[in-house]
């Protein structure tokens, strides 16, 4: 009978690791949980920076092609300026050919 207050304290001990590891267990399932919605909410974060990405891109590409537009327009109207100013080289003209404004004739 020597052995038997040995046994129960060991029994007694194995029943505190069991539910020590039954807390741990519980503990941990939560994290998870916690870990799970976590990584739910950075995927969502991913897909909406994503479609900002995409919204931004097509913003650039208008806008390239708007500088492209503004870019010719500004080419023609340098052309037709130096047409203007090649045709109508009079000194007698009030408007100067470049810009567009009177010109100072001097008396």
């Amino acid at each position: 009978m020597s052995h038997q207050p040995f046994a129960n304290f060991e029994i007694v001990r194995l029943e505190a690791m069991i539910i020590g590891l039954e807390i741990d267990k519980e503990q941990l399932q939560r994290d998870v949980y916690q870990l799970k919605n976590r990584k739910k909410e950075i995927l969502n974060k991913k897909i909406e920076l994503l479609q900002q990405k995409e919204q931004l891109i097509r913003e650039i590409s208008v806008l390239r092609e708007t500088k492209a537009s503004l870019v010719n327009e500004t080419k023609d109207l340098r052309e037709e300026i130096l047409e203007i100013r090649d045709t109508d080289s009079s000194t007698d003209d009030p408007l100067c050919a470049v810009c567009y404004t009177r010109k100072v004739v001097s008396v």
